[in-house]
């Protein structure tokens, strides 16, 4: 049986979380398996209970992913079987607002601390930036201004990490980075020679960036960039030789990684690098 989905007592799951403390979540209740509630809150600090956020009568259910320090909210509601959607909680007492950005499948609402807003599809591609909830989103584009972006991942002063193809849309993925005021054009993030693509997946709040690259043979490699302007530090070997780093996914103020193993005999699992 399992322990989780089974348990008749609801639980609490926390999905994001701001620099000041506040934390945004869901309390599941299982019905009868596999049914289930999930209600979204807000924990105002972590000595106080959860307070319901209001729920969008048009959707299946709403999960919060992150707060602004200005305790602005944003989540994904789920309408249907597959179909997600962005919202946004101008405050934790307020009706949700639909974030109207002009994508068919998100996978993905972020937000920093000032409260712009990052929205992605599926997969982590076309992201588009809200500088505020009540601002017109914008593209996020590449290093000449064109082409299309990924952007998995957002620091609380609003660095945006990703990926971005050339000008004609055709070329291969590089790793970039977008602040909020260089939004219309990515910076390029340094990659090793013969590098034939890259992704930055992760960053932290002092803006140490992990990802990966691929080398000439088409190999993936796990790799750090210690800050925006730096080279990029190959960790694929630091987990020992039992183990292929392939992919950085995240990466914390302290330098501590977590990376993919990508080795043939256990291609799944995930490593816990610390810097000590």
């Amino acid at each position: 049986m399992d322990p989780i989905t089974s348990r008749p007592d609801p639980y609490a799951v926390a999905s994001g979380a701001s620099t000041k403390g506040v934390t945004v979540g869901y309390i599941q209740q299982v019905i009868d398996y596999p049914v289930s509630t999930a209600t979204p809150v807000i924990w105002n600090s972590p000595a106080k209970p959860p307070v319901q956020l209001k729920v969008p009568p048009t959707e299946v259910a709403v999960t919060p992913t992150g707060v602004s320090t200005g305790k602005v909210v944003v989540g994904l509601g789920i309408r249907g079987i597959e179909t997600k959607v962005p919202y946004v909680w101008p405050t934790p007492t307020s009706d949700p607002i639909f974030l109207n950005a002009d994508l068919n499948l998100v996978s993905q609402v972020m937000i920093s601390d000032s409260g712009a807003i990052v929205v992605t599809a599926s997969g982590g591609s076309v992201p588009y930036l809200y500088l505020s909830y009540s601002a017109t989103p914008v593209l996020l584009r590449n290093p000449q201004g064109a082409g299309v972006g990924q952007a998995p991942a957002m620091a609380p002063d609003g660095i945006i990490v990703g990926g971005s193809t050339d000008a004609t849309l055709s070329g291969p993925v590089f790793a970039c980075y977008w602040t909020l005021t260089s939004y219309s054009n990515a910076t390029a993030l340094a990659v090793p020679a013969g590098a034939t693509s890259s992704i930055a997946l992760g960053v932290s709040p002092n803006h140490i960036i992990c990802g990966s690259y691929r080398d000439a043979s088409g190999n993936e490699h796990a790799c750090v960039w210690p800050t925006p302007t730096s080279n990029p530090v190959d960790i694929t070997n630091a987990a020992g030789s039992s183990a292929y780093l392939g992919r950085a996914e995240n990466v914390f103020s302290d330098g501590s990684i977590i990376a993919v193993n990508f080795a043939e005999s256990n291609p799944v699992s995930k490593y816990y690098l610390t810097q000590k």
